[in-house]
């Protein structure tokens, strides 16, 4: 029988969710349909719960399917089946989709039962392939994993197989033992006696045999080996099981020469201790390690004299020893966990393994102690990371209320130095010229201390201009003769380091790209301070407020195009009122006309705005596609020469192949405002416009012998209503340009130009 199939469903249509958990869950009452509107909430549901599967649309606000995709696997690295559900069937969609790890792409549309029965089907062969793989994986893991030594050998005496159990009994590493034989590991085994030991398992098929192992380190080992003849795909092998015999002899008490088991007792890799009653009467060397102690110092004493007076979970030691004890006694086998402390006060944690043995008439205790300190600081680790991520999506709603992009940094902040630990941080956020410009910054951050070294290597811009986290180790790096490619591979960057007055030197950071939005930055004094878990639980922080911050942007956006039409167009229509009205009032046929002219022109400036405003909400609406750059300034060229016959124009392609960049139908209105203004405010006589192809990019320059554009006033041009001089036109056209290139994944700059004037450099991502 399956289990119960959880399945979230992603789709801002609310309707159709409701319409397909109905027909989905009714198809068979083994799915469980989660739905909900928002990919952002998806993304937070995913933290918090389990699912088997998920289904997106491909088009939803705030992040679309492909993006929400591209998240769960590169980010999140979860390997959930995932389904684009979608009405857009384009084929480069599809593609796309599948590329980034999709596992099904279904279009939207037809009759909704047969619809949904396609969709459940396909629910079920996913859900039931990932499965299988799961379980595949865990049966490997498990062989991987398990307490007892696994070969896998060949008729020759070959090893091809060793699990991480044999590693650790021998001292080699997986890679080490594939290839060696037998022989090379037990000096009983001859090739001769493998030759005979073969033939025998080949016709028993199972055998069993004690012999001794040899360790890495030329300790010998005695095992138990039980072997398997095994014959699949014509492929004949021995399957064997093998574990370490010296604990098994003690406690069977076998009839041997009591100085040769207790050299055996002495060679098990773990601690090993006798108990009489409560008190130690004997260990091996394995456990007066782990305690840093000397015999005279351990023997005689009791558990609860070598632990702390309580356990973690608030047991008095003394008493809980007594209680393991008496169970023992009583012949239970017990295995718990116990947290002891070495000579010197340093607390560790061990598994405990407790039972009962009789030997020469006499009731002992045997304990087996495995150091598993590293484990348990693993487990705090997950349990911390996941504290982290509730706090993580406690602090999402808190954006949620900002409503300035400087609340929305302090937030970030905030949550940096309380929940990741990241006490010393700064974010650097993009200003209207599209550079970074220091933001918000913890109270124990030193401006100038983070700008001089991170700056002179360009870590900032470097992290901003790839979207690509860095994690820097050590900025005391001192070989200067690797490459930038080396260096950065290492994590590690040639800073001459400096202090200020206060002496404080920063030597390791974490810089994560917000999306094209900025930068954070996370530094500490000392090196190595920051591991992969800080940048990731960084990068899930700034995803957060990367939709933050561009919340705020659509919404400053708005206010600004509302504004706009709310002022600009009501005083262009008062404009037409008033000349209208003046009209009737005089009886000159020419001023007549002169007023009914000046009306129309302020009607066209209305008409303007509006279509200038219409194309402002829809850039980022728009779909990017391939589009043939060449072709589109041909025709933007075509068309102002027909309207201006005293600019000569001139265009020059560097390159034997039509280029195609990332764009969409706006980039003709990118370069006729570029043109455009260039003929009518540069007072040049020449427009040149040259089209290079480059390995990523391609380059698009338009340039003039104009009167130029002065240095102050290269980045104020691209801001929103930005006018200046009496023919100024109405502060949109280059603000436009701006957008359009950055909607495009591209940007425009502004230069002097050979020929005298300016020179706009537009850079379009190239396919």
């Amino acid at each position: 029988m399956w289990k119960i199939i959880q399945v979230l469903f992603v789709d801002d249509e609310q309707k159709l969710l409701e319409q397909a958990k109905i027909f989905l869950e009714k198809e068979d009452d083994r799915l469980c349909v989660t739905v909900t509107n928002s990919a952002v909430d998806a993304l937070e549901l995913l933290f918090i719960e389990r699912f088997d599967l998920l289904i997106a649309d491909y088009k939803m606000p705030e992040m679309n399917g492909l993006e929400l995709l591209e998240k769960i696997r590169k980010k999140m690295k979860l390997d959930i089946p995932f389904i684009i559900f979608t009405g857009k069937g384009r084929e480069e969609v599809a593609i796309k989709a599948l590329n980034l790890g999709a596992n099904r792409y279904i279009k939207k549309g037809g009759d909704p039962k047969s619809q949904y029965r396609i969709l459940f089907r396909t629910i079920l062969q996913e859900v039931k392939h990932h499965r299988t793989e799961k379980e595949l994986r865990l049966t490997k893991y498990s062989v991987d994993k398990a307490s007892q030594g696994i070969f896998w050998v060949t008729p020759g005496g070959e090893f091809i197989y060793t699990n991480e159990h044999v590693s650790e009994m021998l001292g080699f590493t997986e890679k080490e033992l594939k290839g060696m034989h037998v022989w090379d590991i037990d000096p009983k085994f001859s090739e001769e006696f493998r030759d005979e030991y073969w033939n025998e398992l080949k016709k028993e098929g199972v055998k069993r045999i004690e012999t001794v192992h040899r360790t890495k380190n030329d300790e010998l080992i005695p095992v138990e080996i039980h072997s398997n003849y095994i014959e699949h795909d014509d492929v004949e092998l021995e399957f064997a099981f093998v574990k370490e015999i010296s604990k098994d002899m003690i406690l069977k008490g076998q009839e041997e020469d009591e100085n040769d088991l207790h050299e055996l007792f002495q060679m098990v890799n773990d601690g090993l201790i006798i108990l009489e009653d409560d008190k130690y009467v004997e260990c091996n060397k394995k456990t007066l390690e782990m305690f840093n102690r000397k015999r005279d110092d351990f023997i005689g004493k009791t558990p609860y004299d070598l632990s702390p007076s309580k356990q973690p979970d608030g047991r008095d030691s003394k008493i809980s020893t007594k209680k393991w004890i008496e169970k023992a006694y009583d012949g239970e086998d017990l295995i718990f966990e116990w947290l002891h402390k070495k000579k010197g006060g340093k607390l560790f944690y061990v598994e405990v393994s407790l039972k009962a043995a009789h030997w020469k008439e006499k009731t002992y205790l045997i304990a087996t102690l495995r150091d598993i300190t590293d484990r348990k600081k693993i487990e705090e680790r997950f349990r911390k990371r996941e504290e982290r991520f509730k706090r993580l999506h406690a602090m999402s709603y808190e954006l949620e209320e900002a409503e300035m992009a400087d609340d929305i940094c302090k937030i970030a902040l905030k949550a940096a130095d309380d929940i990741l630990d990241l006490s010393e941080s700064i974010i650097f956020l993009v200003d209207e010229s599209g550079g970074l410009v220091p933001g918000p910054s913890s109270k124990k951050v030193i401006e100038d201390e983070i700008m001089s070294p991170f700056t002179e290597e360009n870590i900032i811009n470097k992290t901003f201009t790839n979207n690509e986290s860095l994690l820097i180790e050590d900025l005391n790096y001192e070989n200067k003769t690797d490459s930038l490619e080396d260096r950065n591979n290492s994590s590690k960057f040639l800073i001459k380091e400096k202090s200020n007055e206060l002496g404080v030197k920063y030597r390791s950071a974490i810089s994560i790209p917000i999306d094209n939005q900025g930068v954070f930055l996370g530094v500490s004094t000392k090196p190595h301070n920051f591991d992969k878990e800080d940048l990731e639980m960084g990068e899930l922080l700034m995803s957060h407020i990367s939709l933050a911050l561009k919340r705020i942007r659509r919404m400053e956006k708005e206010d600004f195009l509302h504004s706009l039409l709310r002022h600009d167009i009501k005083n262009k229509i008062q404009i037409v009122k008033g000349y209208l009205q003046l009209s009737k009032d005089i009886l000159e046929d020419d001023k007549l006309k002169s007023f009914i002219n000046n009306s129309e022109i302020a009607t066209d400036e209305c008409i303007d705005i509006i279509e200038r405003v219409r194309m402002l909400r829809n850039i980022e609406k728009e779909k990017i596609r391939e589009v043939d750059i060449i072709s589109v300034i041909e025709e933007v060229i075509d068309l102002e020469k027909r309207m201006s016959d005293d600019i000569r124009y001139e265009m020059i392609i560097n390159t034997d192949e039509r280029p195609k960049v990332n764009g969409g139908q706006f980039l003709k209105e990118l370069f006729s405002n570029i043109v455009e203004n260039s003929a009518r405010h540069s007072e040049g006589d020449n427009i040149r416009v040259k089209v290079e192809n480059r390995v990523e990019e391609v380059l698009c320059v338009v340039e003039d012998d104009g009167k130029g554009i002065p240095d102050e006033m290269k980045n104020k041009v691209f801001e929103k209503g930005f006018k200046k001089g009496k023919n100024a036109g109405l502060g949109l056209g280059l603000y436009m340009v701006k957008e359009i290139a950055q909607n495009y994944n591209g940007k425009v700059e502004i230069k002097d130009s050979d020929l005298g004037g300016a020179r706009f450099v537009v850079r379009l991502e190239r396919l």
